[in-house]
């Protein structure tokens, strides 16, 4: 489906096209696929055995179908651009069809990128190496979705070679299209080169199968500087900047095209976050050693100065067949790698542990994700990895105001690592309600309204969590009743000495759930009445698990002083044979901001006060110990602001120069 040549622009309904020819010999259908999403407009992209109408019919999301755009003409391959859409809204699609159906299919829908530089928080499926076909691939796929069911990803990024061996188009159909076709329905995919995808395809000339499966921005659209290949580009969205290399085939010098390019694009972007991503990691021990390979060793040496000039945030490969997460690093370039004077902050990187790292002008974040399928190994030892685990998986990342969150998710369902990148100073998560704690319940069958959500009414029963029955391992057992109580009402007080500013809710349930503070809704899963008659959505043959940020940039539920935290779990019929109900709740709660004693106004007014109604253990201390920009900086403080980050001054970034005459531009994006 090649679409840098050959093909036909055409505009229609608002929309425009991009028509193929037919392509000759038998090939397999691929489901729609959406790619290069912008503010205003995607592509979508499919194939069909059977001539079929290139046409795609969309809408508002919960609307009728009334757009369509495409030539209708009968065709095979299809690629359709989808122009004048408002930003950050959701559409419904439906593609191949002479006159447009309403309602649409069901999971075939799309959002639009937010504003540049604004946007709620959002969510990235990372992904690398896992066009096996095997099963490995597929457990790690699933492993994702049960780790998202509270919030599907937003973008999936893939890492690159996504169709072992050789990157055929059989291999292409059978191994990534087939496997991801449900989500690819309605989740943008971002590529990058793997070497078994270069070997059916060439950057130079982009032709191949892969160039022939995607269509990317090389004119800039989607954000950055053009590029002028679909090779490496860059993209936009809400707060972040994403540059995308090919590690495989484009030179990697500093005199070549790509980094030229490269230093380019960054010096002219002012998103708050800079994300990079290509397949040869710069720093690995897994199936591959980042000191024996000409392309590792050539990305770290060429490409890591630049991005690191330019204050990246985080850097993603794949390539090696492990998970791997860096400390904070800056400035390790040299072959082969050596630690010393290169890990800006030696702490966990979790706002629950040491505390989280501060990104961009400090130093940048190096995950290695070839996790996704293909066989593991290494010796799992590099000496700038603070994590490094030899079993399959992929990450999930969360982007939310000033912090960017990575997690990752074993095949089996286990979140084995995860850490935080924060702007500024956030506070770090701490307990307010533990798994196990006591919770009151109402199970008696009663339609208790709305009031019992803040806490009014009688008093109730109370015991300790779990709550149910059925499965053995209550620790408080409700009623059974015969037919089953379709709600059961669980609440719980809680006190709070400062203003939430982040906080995760994780919950354990059987088999819908929904959840207030203060009678607030924040969450709900397999819900959508909460009539107390209501049954759940689906059932479900064993506990579920949801896990979730909670976005507090419109409304903020929590109040300093009393909280009430209340929840309802629904059965999904009449004979459902149980019922299971934990939760846990961590807050980050903002330092309360104002002169230290003896203080200067306004020079002081950044730190914590001693007085900040947040206990020292739990990780805020009277200095928060940022470094300056000058380097400096001697406190403790246990947001993970350590004193090591002084250790690399701007001044001393000022004078690096690169291979090609390049003056680093350390950028302080903080």
């Amino acid at each position: 489906m090649r679409r840098s040549r050959g093909w036909l622009a055409v505009v229609a309904a608002g929309a425009s096209a991009i028509l193929s020819p037919s392509v000759a010999g038998a090939q397999a259908a691929r489901t729609a696929y959406l790619q290069s999403p912008t503010e205003r407009s995607i592509d979508v992209v499919w194939r069909t055995t059977t001539a079929t109408p290139t046409r795609v019919c969309f809408g508002p999301a919960g609307g009728p179908l009334t757009l369509s755009a495409g030539s209708g003409a009968a065709a095979l391959d299809h690629a359709v651009r989808l122009d004048g859409l408002v930003p950050d809204t959701a559409y419904a699609y439906a593609v191949g069809q002479a006159a447009c159906p309403s309602p649409a299919t069901p999971g075939d829908r799309f959002r639009t990128a937010p504003a540049r530089g604004t946007g709620a928080p959002f969510r990235l499926w990372v992904l690398g190496d896992s066009g096996t076909g095997g099963a490995g691939q597929r457990q790690v796929r699933d492993a994702m979705l049960g780790a998202s069911a509270d919030r599907a990803p937003d973008l999936f990024l893939h890492l690159g070679d996504m169709a072992y061996n050789t990157g055929t188009v059989a291999e292409f159909d059978t191994r990534f299209f087939e496997v991801y076709a449900d989500i690819l329905r309605h989740t943008p995919v971002w590529p990058t080169l793997g070497n078994h995808e270069g070997s059916s395809s060439n950057s130079s000339t982009q032709t191949g199968p892969y160039y022939d499966a995607y269509v990317l921005p090389s004119d800039g659209r989607a954000g950055g500087l053009t590029s002028g290949t679909e090779a490496y580009y860059a993209f936009d969205w809400g707060p972040v900047h994403f540059v995308v290399l090919d590690s495989h085939e484009s030179p990697r010098t500093t005199a070549g095209a790509m980094l030229r390019w490269l230093d380019a694009d960054l010096g002219a972007t002012d998103q708050r976050w800079i994300v990079a991503f290509f397949h040869h990691p710069p720093y690995t021990h897994g199936t591959h050693d980042s000191d024996r390979e000409s392309q590792l060793i050539e990305m770290r040496q060429n490409a890591l100065p630049i991005l690191e000039a330019h204050g990246v945030d985080l850097v993603l490969g794949g390539h090696s067949h492990i998970y791997e997460r860096s400390f904070l690093v800056q400035g390790a370039y040299d072959t082969p790698t050596t630690a010393a004077g290169h890990i800006v902050d030696p702490g966990d990187g979790r706002l629950d542990g040491d505390g989280a790292y501060h990104s961009g002008a400090e130093g940048a974040l190096y995950v290695v994700a070839g996790h996704g399928g293909a066989s593991l190994g290494g010796a799992a030892d590099h000496p700038l990895m603070a994590v490094s685990e030899v079993a399959y998986g992929s990450c999930i990342v969360d982007v939310e105001g000033d912090s960017l969150t990575l997690r990752n998710v074993r095949a089996d369902g286990v979140e084995s690592d995860h850490v935080t990148l924060v702007k500024g100073v956030v506070a770090p998560m701490e307990s307010v309600i533990a798994f196990g704690a006591g919770w009151q319940y109402s199970d008696r069958g009663e339609d208790r309204g709305d009031a019992w959500r803040r806490g009014e009414g009688t008093a109730w029963p109370e015991g300790p969590a779990q709550l149910g029955y059925g499965d053995g391992d209550e620790a408080t057992v409700l009623l059974d009743a015969d037919p089953n109580v379709p709600t059961v009402y669980f609440r719980r007080r809680f006190t709070l000495d400062a203003e939430v500013e982040r906080a995760r809710l994780r919950a354990v349930f059987d088999d819908g759930i929904a959840v207030w503070i203060n009678g607030t809704e924040v969450t709900r899963a397999n819900v959508n009445s909460l009539d107390f008659s209501a049954w759940a959505t689906t059932g479900m043959a064993a506990e579920q698990r949801l896990d979730q940020t909670l976005d507090l940039s419109g409304i903020n539920p929590f109040v300093r002083g009393e909280n009430w935290i209340a929840a309802v779990v629904k059965q999904a019929n009449a004979t459902s044979s149980d019922v299971s109900f934990d939760l846990s709740l961590e807050v980050g709660l903002r330092p309360v901001v104002g002169p230290q004693d003896g203080g200067v106004p306004g020079l002081d007014a950044g730190r914590p006060s001693t007085d900040a109604g947040i206990a020292t253990d739990a990780g805020i201390a009277a200095d928060t110990g940022i470094a300056d920009d000058a380097g400096g900086g001697s406190g403790s403080g246990g947001c993970g602001c350590r004193a090591a980050r002084g250790n690399a001054p701007a001044a001393g970034w000022a004078a690096l120069a690169l291979g090609a005459g390049l003056v680093a531009r350390r950028r302080r994006r903080r």
